[in-house]
């Protein structure tokens, strides 16, 4: 995709300059979007988007969350794909890669029904 969903370029943290990714996978189809340390290409750091695009759909999240040195950090969430598209399926709190906390599951709601 083009312009990608994270803002900027090049980033900047306490003592970890990072370089933009975009990862296209063609079966299934995806785009991931993060940065790498460009010390160390191999080690994600920074905001992480996982989505589907699509002209007839436009972008349907997957999944959202934040690497710190490579580790999953803080709130990642993962969304539903297809008919409930963009809707949270679970969420979850790291804390230095580790789940911390347990984690939250969430129902499909669909055709605008609410939950009581």
């Amino acid at each position: 995709m083009g312009a990608g969903l994270l803002p900027g370029s090049y980033s900047a943290y306490p003592q970890a300059i990072t370089k933009p990714v975009t990862r296209e996978n063609c079966y299934p189809a995806f785009t991931e979007e993060y940065s790498v340390l460009i010390a160390d290409k191999q080690i994600r750091h920074g905001q992480y988007v996982k989505y589907h695009a699509s002209a007839l759909a436009g972008v349907t999240l997957l999944e959202l969350g934040r690497y710190d040195q490579g580790q999953k950090d803080g709130e990642w969430r993962q969304y539903y794909e297809g008919f409930a598209r963009n809707q949270i399926a679970s969420l979850a709190h790291y804390e230095q890669g580790k789940l911390a906390g347990g984690g939250r599951l969430f129902f499909r709601i669909l055709f605008g029904a609410e939950l009581p």
